[in-house]
């Protein structure tokens, strides 16, 4: 009945929905305080450029000089949803002494407590936030949306608060991938080698600040090694959601406009596509656009694989059809992860860690374990712990889980049998510093008779040494793990009607060492499927800031009869930091 009796007058205001136009003097201000952030020149007054990078090395002008060929193209890609199949989902409970509990669908539940407490204005010790199954993310779910909202409501209603959000909210309300406008410049001697590059990437931020426009200047040109650079990035609003991570934000945009510019350089100076790339390519020690160095890759390793592969090498019959190759770069994200591991009495292990598992890492931290301890998986069990059980872990996002929480759970296991070997040497008598760790047994170095198994030394730790074992294990701030992906696709066109049918897809990629190359293989063929969405059918349609397709009939996500059978191939080029 109150609601029946609201009357709402709108004031209707201009909508500004391109970043071209929302760039130009006079445009309508989606925020009218903004000012740009940026190193340069400080603005003079408020705009719509939220944000503006600058990145390069030696003289473009005199690069361009020297090549025989330059070519200038701008690309553009638009709005997409991450695709998940759950929804966002919260549910909260504020409590009589004024403390909260979170129950969330969400990639970090370290990050959401440290959002929640800002938002809130609460300590982060009276919040606890309880992650549960993640039925997808790829970015999606890495900043609070209905949390606040149920914590608020909760403590007006003193009841617990449940919120889920429909599939139309999902596409209307939540951060999808930024849409991108990228302009590039390029110029390369006859023989095919690189002279300059200048490249302008503008991505839409959406209604505030936080576009993926870092991401995109840093890991576009990665690839290639350029002595002559010039790169830029703004972040732009527009009258749209505002954006978020999806996938190697940024990475993608800028890859897609950097292999359609290599492609055209390579067709204008009459060489293969694949043969231009390895002229070009970087290597360990080669400066990245920000000037950080690489260290160990396999990206020339996929590159000469790929050339020798079917999938390049075969003839393409038939009428209509194309063939196409691309590469792509990503840094690999770092952080922080913790972990605790606990000695049971009967010789089992469980594992606590602080990531939210999205991809089956679980599994993979399973096996770590399970190598350290010479155990059957089996033997080993795992639980990602909440923010009173567990230490502090950043965010699973980034493809950092595996490398960093892995590192992570090798500490926690050495940590375990450092205690464990303690215990060994005062029944074994002898010091702890001469106990090893050989095929399930602590035994004294040089007399392998005088040996004890894990059961009987967790059993005693339970009485015995400083008590019972639990191993700690933290990282922070490890060597960046970058990979390389070379895809190449077979596909063929109907002129009538524009349609496009996949024949062959092929992903040859550097991955670091791969301690589950099954779901290593998952996420390729994952990330694949999401390109070809993202290619050929997805996209937001904007009518005056209003959103047209906020449906999964009219936002088309490709189905199983859309994505061909993906053949994955992996590099192994390990990490330095890894385990």
């Amino acid at each position: 009945e109150a609601l029946r009796l609201i009357e709402v007058e709108y004031e209707e205001l201009p909508v500004v929905e391109d970043v071209l136009d929302a760039m130009k003097e006079g445009a309508p201000l989606v925020q009218p305080d903004l000012k740009t952030e940026t190193l340069g020149k400080p603005p003079a007054g408020p705009s719509n450029i939220a944000a503006h990078i600058e990145m390069g090395r030696g003289d473009v002008k005199a690069g361009f000089a020297q090549a025989a060929v330059v070519l200038e193209n701008t690309f553009r890609t638009q709005m997409v949803h991450q695709g998940y199949i759950e929804p966002h989902a919260a549910t909260a409970r504020v409590n009589p002494n004024g403390t909260v509990t979170v129950w969330t669908s969400s990639q970090g539940s370290f990050a959401f407590r440290m959002q929640l407490a800002a938002v809130l204005n609460l300590p982060l010790g009276k919040i606890r936030v309880i992650p549960l199954e993640v039925g997808g993310a790829f970015g999606g779910k890495t900043i609070i949306l209905l949390e606040p909202l149920c914590i608020l409501l909760a403590r007006k209603a003193g009841r617990p608060v449940k919120m889920v959000m429909t599939r139309e909210e999902e596409l209307r309300a939540s951060r999808p991938g930024s849409p991108s406008v990228i302009t590039i410049k390029t110029g390369a001697t006859k023989e095919g080698l690189l002279t300059a590059v200048e490249a302008k990437l503008i991505f839409d931020s959406g209604a505030a600040p936080g576009s993926p426009e870092g991401g995109g200047v840093v890991t576009g040109l990665a690839p290639y090694k350029v002595p002559n650079l010039k790169i830029e990035g703004y972040g732009v609003l527009t009258n749209k959601p505002p954006v978020g991570a999806y996938r190697a934000p940024g990475a993608t945009q800028a890859a897609f406009a950097v292999e359609s510019q290599m492609d055209l350089m390579a067709q204008a100076l009459g060489l293969d596509p694949l043969e231009f790339r390895l002229k070009n390519i970087a290597g360990e020690g080669d400066p990245l656009p920000d000037d950080t160095k690489l260290d160990r890759v396999g990206f020339r390793q996929a590159l000469e694989r790929m050339a020798q592969h079917p999938a390049w090498k075969s003839p393409l019959g038939g009428s209509h059809r194309g063939r196409g190759l691309a590469c792509g770069y990503w840094t690999g994200a770092t952080g922080t992860s913790s972990c605790h591991l606990v000695v049971n009495a009967d010789g089992s292990l469980s594992l606590v860690v602080g990531s939210v598992d999205l991809t089956g890492t679980r599994t993979s931290l399973t096996q770590v374990v399970a190598e350290e301890f010479g155990v059957p998986p089996e033997q080993v069990s795992i639980t990602t712990g909440d923010t009173d059980t567990v230490g502090f872990t950043d965010v699973s996002a980034g493809s950092r889980i595996t490398y960093t929480m892995s590192a992570a759970v090798h500490r926690a296991c050495q940590d375990a049998k450092a205690q464990l070997a303690q215990v060994a040497a005062a029944r074994l008598q002898a010091r702890p510093e001469d106990i090893e760790y050989v095929e399930g047994q602590f035994r004294v170095k040089g007399s392998p008779d005088k040996a004890m198994p894990l059961l009987m030394a967790a059993r005693n730790s339970m009485r015995a040494g400083d008590g019972p074992v639990t191993g700690r294990g933290a990282v922070t701030r490890l060597k960046s793990a970058p990979s390389f992906a070379v895809h190449a696709v077979d596909l063929e066109v109907d002129p009538e009607t524009g349609k496009v049918k996949l024949l062959t897809y092929t992903a040859i990629q550097d991955v670091g060492y791969a301690i589950n190359p099954t779901l290593v293989e998952g996420q390729i063929q994952g990330g694949v499927a999401q390109g070809i969405g993202w290619a050929l059918s997805e996209g937001y349609r904007f009518d005056h800031g209003v959103l047209a397709n906020a449906t999964l009939l009219d936002y088309r996500q490709p189905t199983a009869a859309d994505v061909p059978a993906i053949n994955t191939e992996l590099v192994e080029i390990a990490a330095p930091d890894g385990p």
